[in-house]
């Protein structure tokens, strides 16, 4: 990923979670849009830090877009749960030849 960055979140010295995302800009140097790729907490964090977690990317209010989470993650529950909407989905597709 070009341009992406890292963010890794502790508290009292233990890392809880990371987000990596790719913020895009207009031409004017606006930010414009986040694209989020991984987000994660670990430990016994409760889920609701994902806010916090979000609030660190951007100062202000811009679309954020997360892709390839897993429906059934806490995480993606989080997302969804306040206010995030799935627009396209993936289907892993198996066939067993013989």
């Amino acid at each position: 990923m070009k341009k992406g960055e890292v963010y890794v979140f502790e508290q009292d010295g233990e890392v809880f979670g990371y987000t990596l995302f790719r913020r895009i800009w207009d031409e004017q140097g606006k930010l414009v849009r986040i694209i989020l790729y991984q987000l994660k907490v670990v430990g016994k964090v409760p889920v609701n830090y994902i806010s916090r977690m979000l609030a660190t990317i951007a100062e202000e209010t811009v679309p954020v877009m997360a892709i390839n989470f897993m429906k059934n993650s806490s995480e993606a529950q989080y997302l969804m749960n306040n206010g995030f909407v799935i627009t396209t989905e993936q289907v892993l597709m198996r066939k067993i030849m013989k």
